[in-house]
């Protein structure tokens, strides 16, 4: 038995509760010799126990102040609505870089398929038309109205048929012109792309730019309170791909796999990250908590995480070098546990056993079964909580493990409320639309938060939802006639003549008449060689142009 344990005045090994009245020698006789182990970790030269395994708690628990500054950090005006907080998210810089990404990849396709032979006008390529910005907008409405109303088929949304018929979608959108944007959407350039094996090679390539741009602007909106949460999300997926996982006790089992950092409290998602099996990085549970982790260091934060993170030499450097207070279960076969004198050690139900090294302490609990935690943070001490039918003593760390480990769970549970789910042959769709869904449940985190302040009724899910898959044409309108101008409609890649298109408020108009027939709006349709460039509509200069950049309803 080492000399450090033998001079210290431990606690008894299965009761904290009794230690102030235990002596000396009583205290010896409950001793047990816990190993060292030598790992590079963090220790601190004035604690002669430093490096090994002993049962005191000399200097725990070191808690240093938190230093964050939480809160909202984007002013989004007295009142703002969700749309509001929606389009900081999803603001008209994505927009503008997917918009021009889906033009390059038609252009290309189409490109492809008139080499191959002859196009029908009414095919998919045959009949596209470059999108804009209003049509991006308006697509993304409809992805979310998706997921807030389910349908067995994307054509239902259009159907006419009584069980089926609901007037939200076709208002916003023609189906073709849905469906085409939808097999065109892309996200980055193709041209780009490193092939598999080559240095660079960056495997989530195909939707790194609208991830990067939402981790930018979640980071950016909010900066969470000191109790955080650190685990995995879920989503979706089993067809063919190398960095899809199989997760055994996820609600969610195939699928690809984020690590995300949460406020505990409300689930906000302040950092993420998608496992893809890019070599450039490493995916050992440690590399992945200080790449996660590293905005929030030297703050004083307390993370929650579970075994598959929580080891001693993290929880120490963490403590040591990060100011970050760590809390999670810990594993059995942990390399740098005291196993044979410790946690193979059986203690009777209801006891609790601990022992620390450096400034993590071990603590056993038996339940039903042994449940081991570490914690640099809590003291091994029992405390008294309310089971579903009795009170019922539990140790601190886990009460307190248990209270704040939900906030990834809290976050992917609103989004399996609504998710835009549905089977598409390209795999990189399904994070896109993940991603998508997590925007809406970001923008409802932070409205309500933002209504909290001013004491105000919080929104629903459905409530925000509904706003953020409105119809949004309000572009049109913003900053008058001085910020549109009228210019000619650019010149078709796929045809030669001059570029002309039908005058959108004259066609709306000519649509809304009772008795309209195709051949009959044909044939009375007016087109235009000009347009808005900035609303990349084709608009006749006079007096449509006015009205459509200063009415809401142009068709009036």
């Amino acid at each position: 038995m080492s000399d450090a344990l033998l001079n210290d005045n431990p606690l008894r090994a299965a009761d904290t509760s009794d230690s102030e009245h235990m002596s000396d020698n009583e205290a010896v006789d409950q001793e047990h010799d816990l190993n060292a182990y030598d790992l590079a970790t963090d220790v601190d030269s004035d604690d002669p126990d430093a490096g090994t395994w002993v049962r005191n708690l000399r200097g725990f628990p070191r808690i240093p102040p938190f230093t964050g500054n939480p809160g909202l950090k984007v002013d989004f005006g007295d009142d703002p609505e969700p749309i509001d907080v929606y389009r900081f998210f999803i603001n008209d810089e994505i927009i503008h870089h997917i918009k021009r990404e889906t033009n390059r990849y038609a252009r290309t396709a189409i490109e492809e398929k008139e080499r191959a032979g002859p196009v029908s006008k009414r095919s998919l390529f045959g009949a596209w038309k470059p999108v804009s910005v209003c049509d991006l907008r308006n697509f993304f409405a409809i992805c979310i109205h998706i997921g807030l109303v389910k349908k067995l088929k994307i054509h239902d949304y259009w159907s006419k048929h009584p069980a089926l018929h609901t007037s939200y979608a076709a208002q916003i959108m023609p189906r073709d012109r849905f469906l085409a944007i939808l097999a065109f959407l892309h996200v980055n350039d193709n041209a780009t792309y490193v092939p598999y094996g080559q240095p660079d090679h960056d495997p989530i390539h195909k939707i790194r730019p609208f991830m990067s741009h939402l981790q930018k602007k979640f980071a950016e909106a909010y900066v969470p309170e000191q109790k955080i949460a650190l685990d995995e999300a879920m989503c979706p997926f089993k067809g063919r791909s190398r960095f899809k996982v199989y997760m055994k006790d996820k609600p969610v089992k195939w699928g690809f796999k984020f690590y995300e950092v949460c406020e505990s409290s409300s689930g906000y998602v302040c950092r993420l990250e998608m496992f893809c099996a890019d070599k450039r990085y490493s995916n050992k549970p440690h590399d992945v908590v200080l790449r996660l982790m590293d905005p929030l260091l030297h703050k004083g934060y307390h993370v929650y995480m579970d075994n598959y993170y929580c080891y001693e030499p993290l929880c120490n450097h963490l403590a040591g070098h990060g100011a970050t207070m760590v809390c999670g279960t810990a594993r059995k076969d942990g390399q740098t546990l005291p196993k044979k004198d410790f946690v193979n050690i059986p203690i009777e139900k209801g006891r609790l056993d601990y022992g620390r090294k450096d400034q993590v302490v071990l603590t056993k609990w038996r339940d039903k079964r042994d449940v081991l935690s570490l914690s640099t943070m809590d003291k091994p001490e029992l405390v008294r909580t309310q089971g579903r039918f009795e009170l019922k003593e539990k140790p601190r760390c886990v009460v307190n493990y248990i209270q704040h480990m939900a906030g990834v769970d809290n976050s992917d549970q609103l989004i399996s409320y609504l998710p835009m789910h549905r089977k598409t042959l390209k795999w990189w769709k399904k994070p896109f639309f993940h991603l998508l869904t997590l925007t809406t449940i970001q923008t409802l985190i932070l409205t309500n938060k933002h209504r909290e302040i001013r004491n105000r009724k919080k929104l629903s899910l459905e409530d925000v939802n509904a706003a953020a898959g409105r119809r949004q044409p309000e572009a049109r309108l913003e900053g008058g006639l001085k910020c549109h101008y009228a210019s000619p409609v650019p010149e078709s890649t796929t045809h030669t003549r001059k570029a002309y298109s039908n005058c959108k408020v004259c066609y709306d108009k000519l649509k809304k008449m009772p008795d309209m027939t195709r051949q009959e709006l044909r044939k009375r349709r007016k087109i235009t060689s000009f347009w808005c460039g900035k609303c990349e509509v084709a608009l006749c200069v006079h007096p449509c142009f006015e009205l459509y950049h200063s009415k809401m309803d142009y068709t009036a």
